[in-house]
């Protein structure tokens, strides 16, 4: 995994020259990506403080650095995930200039009626929070910002309803593409050594044979893989150059599932359909280790 770095880019490129009225935040790949989508064709402005060299797992460092300077123009809305991810702290920081500014989290729906987000745990028994990578979990976010969103800008409901409508067909075309992919193979079997990609596997009917990657060393890939019957090794991040070898001169395949927790990369921003392009090279990636 290659190391990441904090460039901020001239305190995070957070001009009045850049951003106008209406401003949106967000700080992490994929609520950026969501916001982009149920905002096309309307006057909401949603962008991210960080470009696309800030993973996940460091936006609470980054936030803290004596170069993040927030705009100083009004930010209406911070978009986040704050509840089931602490890291998450963007809001807390927005908050600190503008009393008015709201928090829209997007892991947790305030209204009671609304669907509330289906959740895998850690060992530890926290709330693992890559609630994205499941397509059931994408919808219910998608709505959760969309109905904030019209309570923000009432002017843009007709927009944002008719975008909503348009995200969730494309979550189910991608739901279908994947369990036609998968069904078309012998077995969709795994060997799972993330809880962080559970939400995809699930989502997508893959089944799991779950073991830590302490466990796949070069003495124990065969034995696991005569244990288990499976030649298909997944994870969020790399194993060693000589495990994965001996994975591959034992006929298997190891795949990195992308979770954005490093964000994609598009002229040095974040790209805007890093949701899509995450969920077919995940889907394809699989596709092909299960044909090999």
């Amino acid at each position: 995994m290659r190391k990441i770095r904090l460039f901020f880019l001239g305190a995070f490129l957070l001009s009045s020259a850049l951003f106008g009225k209406n401003l949106v935040l967000t700080s992490i790949s994929s609520t950026y990506s969501l916001g982009k989508e149920l905002t096309k064709g309307t006057n909401i402005r949603v962008e991210s403080v960080f470009g696309s060299d800030t993973s996940m797992t460091m936006t609470r460092e980054a936030i803290a650095a004596d170069s993040f300077v927030p705009p100083k123009e009004k930010v209406d809305a911070v978009i986040d995930i704050s509840k089931i991810w602490l890291e998450d702290n963007l809001f807390e920081r927005i908050r600190q200039e503008n009393i008015h500014t709201v928090e829209i989290d997007a892991s947790y729906p305030f209204d009671s009626k609304k669907s509330m987000l289906f959740f895998n745990y850690d060992k530890e028994g926290k709330v693992i929070p890559y609630v994205w990578m499941g397509t059931k979990n994408l919808v219910r976010m998608a709505a959760i910002i969309t109905k904030d969103l019209i309570a923000l800008y009432p002017k843009e409901t007709a927009t944002l309803e008719k975008n909503l409508v348009t995200f969730t067909g494309k979550v189910m075309e991608m739901e279908e593409y994947g369990n036609k992919v998968f069904l078309e193979v012998d077995s969709a079997e795994v060997i799972n050594l993330s809880p962080n990609i559970n939400y995809f596997l699930n989502d997508f009917n893959i089944f799991v044979e779950e073991r830590t990657p302490e466990e796949v060393t070069e003495e124990t890939v065969k034995k696991i893989m005569d244990e288990t019957g499976l030649k298909v090794f997944v994870s969020d991040r790399w194993l060693k150059k000589k495990v994965v070898k001996e994975i591959e001169q034992n006929g298997g395949s190891f795949v990195v599932l992308n979770t954005l927790d490093i964000p994609m990369d598009k002229d040095g921003k974040m790209d805007e359909e890093a949701i899509w392009k995450s969920y077919k090279n995940n889907i394809d990636a699989l596709k092909k280790a299960f044909l090999k």
